[in-house]
């Protein structure tokens, strides 16, 4: 134990967290196992300081969770060991390290929509049998258009824009179908807790220096879409 807690102070020594950086960019630690984080590096951090509690768990810097060691040779090392103390440390002393994995497409892409789009010949020809070709010819309903977003910042809070949790958002929410039917957030199968998966679109919501400089409260209690 006493080795333990030695460790936990040495790695947030100048010199042991310039090792632990450089096991973390050669991956030693893992990746995260959320599909949506593509493939992100992990970090083993402790939840507690007091010996004994908790084991060591990994922190996704993408999505902002902690996962539990696939290797159960891990399962048995203290969280104390590591502390809570070093995952904020580290990544405050190394921000312009990239903590996004690999971007990930499951839909078509544009060039793959416009391959299988109808041409105007199709169209042409579809209505001249039917006999609709009012329905064909009309232009379809503009929908509209979302407004544009203002100006992005580069950093927020001292970090890199691109860091603040890339696995978050909209787009990278897992929603649960069956047969093609989305699940109902009612059924007792279905979706739970999935505002911990959202971020904010403009990140500008995120800027605390900035809110704190125009003189604008910071809301936290708000929910973030």
């Amino acid at each position: 134990m006493l080795y333990g807690l030695i460790h936990q102070r040495y790695i947030t020594s100048r010199q042991g967290i310039q090792q632990m950086a450089e096991k973390y960019e050669a991956g030693h630690f893992g990746a995260c196992p959320r599909v949506y984080c593509g493939q992100a590096k992990v970090l083993p951090v402790g939840c507690s300081d007091i010996p004994g509690q908790e084991t060591v768990k990994l922190f996704c810097p993408s999505c902002l969770d902690v996962y539990t060691p696939p290797n159960s040779r891990f399962q048995s090392v203290d969280g104390a060991f590591f502390g809570t103390t070093f995952g904020c440390l580290f990544f405050m002393t190394f921000p312009e390290l990239r903590v996004g994995g690999a971007s990930i497409s499951y839909g078509p892409t544009p060039e793959q929509i416009s391959d299988f789009a109808p041409t105007t010949t199709h169209r042409k020809r579809r209505s001249s049998l039917t006999n609709v070709s009012d329905t064909f010819n009309s232009a379809p309903p503009i929908a509209a258009q979302p407004s544009p977003l203002p100006t992005q910042p580069a950093t927020i809070n001292g970090f890199a824009a691109e860091n603040m949790a890339p696995g978050l958002g909209k787009s990278n929410i897992y929603e649960p179908r069956i047969y093609g039917f989305r699940v109902s957030e009612f059924a007792k199968s279905g979706p739970r807790m999935k505002w911990l998966r959202e971020k904010p679109v403009d990140l500008n919501e995120l800027d605390e220096v900035a809110i704190w400089q125009r003189g604008t409260p910071v809301k936290r209690g708000k929910t973030m879409n």
